[in-house]
């Protein structure tokens, strides 16, 4: 792992998410994995829990948070309004200098911290709060944003929610994979869609792949969406040549 970070073997990717009904697109989610020079590529969850029980994960994770803000200065360049969106593990944010990490990662950069929103599992932020709420609010104070990711995935709990300090609500993509078929589940995303306004936020919907899910999702009232629909996860330099010609008329997307 250490010979991985030092030799650049990480690689970031970064996808779309877009909103409303002109499609505009409003924030972009770095991924990472690891290009492994004997077992291929080890998505993002396995590396992080190598990582981890090596000790290696606060390492690892000012590592993406460097190299995610560093390739990402060129497409804040070109677009300066849109978000950057980047995964965060528990043994990465109870650190005590993670809040001196995220900050100087942006100001390095020259990025707004307004402009980068930091994710979390929901039960990733159950671990350990106490060091990780008061990061959480040092951050929130200095204008970076908070989202709670892969909600609905395994057991959530709505009491946890009025704990998180979050802006950002996302919608785990098992939650709709019958949507198109099942008036349950386009109610209880309606509703979540409302619960989610009360507490301030705003819900998105990840894992996005065919236009009768979209359809259905905006009947629904979701306003965010990210997934395969949209755009495929791509490097930095592809992304920006993606965003060049990008208006309502000209996505392609297949219905």
């Amino acid at each position: 792992m250490t010979n991985a970070i030092q030799n650049q073997a990480i690689e970031i990717v970064f996808q779309p998410i877009v909103k409303g009904p002109d499609e505009k697109i409003v924030a972009f989610e770095a991924l990472s994995r690891w290009l492994h020079p004997v077992t291929g590529t080890i998505g993002p969850e396995e590396m992080f829990d190598i990582a981890d029980e090596i000790g290696l994960g606060p390492a690892l994770g000012n590592y993406v948070l460097e190299q995610a803000c560093r390739s990402a200065k060129p497409i804040f360049d070109a677009a300066p309004d849109i978000e950057l969106s980047i995964n965060i593990r528990p043994s990465h944010a109870s650190g005590q200098n993670f809040v001196e990490s995220c900050l100087q990662a942006i100001s390095v950069n020259g990025l707004k911290s307004q402009r980068l929103v930091l994710e979390f599992t929901e039960n990733d932020m159950a671990q350990n709060y106490g060091q990780i709420g008061e990061n959480l609010s040092a951050l929130s104070a200095a204008g970076i944003r908070i989202a709670i990711d892969d909600f609905g995935k395994g057991y959530s709990s709505y009491a946890r929610l009025t704990q998180f300090p979050f802006s950002l609500l996302k919608l785990d993509s098992s939650l709709i994979t019958h949507i198109e078929t099942d008036s349950r589940v386009s109610a209880m995303v309606s509703a979540l869609v409302s619960m989610t306004r009360k507490l301030g936020a705003e819900l998105i919907v990840e894992g996005v792949e065919t236009g009768a899910q979209y359809s259905k999702l905006k009947s629904a009232g979701v306003t965010r969406f990210q997934g395969f629909l949209f755009a495929m996860p791509m490097t930095a330099d592809d992304l920006l040549t993606w965003l060049k010609p990008r208006s309502p008329a000209s996505r392609d997307r297949v219905f």
